[in-house]
């Protein structure tokens, strides 16, 4: 498994969920192992937060451009 390096982060890719497409941006849903939530009586609720990770063309051209070329080799 290859990481994807960013100016101020390291991702994995296996924990991407998707990523929205926009005309000068990327926002990319991380996957959450954590889950939250409680069990009352027989009933409750489990929930997961994902973590949204946005990479704009503007204050980060060249993690944009290496999202741009790491989907254009990997995804599509």
């Amino acid at each position: 498994m290859s990481f994807i390096r960013f100016t101020n982060r390291v991702m994995n890719p296996a924990w991407i969920q998707s990523i929205e497409i926009m005309p000068s941006a990327y926002k990319i849903i991380m996957s959450n192992p954590h889950t939250d939530g409680f069990i009352l009586f027989s009933s409750g609720s489990i929930h997961t937060t994902n973590m949204p990770i946005w990479i704009t063309k503007e204050k980060e051209p060249a993690d944009y451009e290496k999202m741009t070329k790491w989907m254009e080799k990997n995804a599509f």
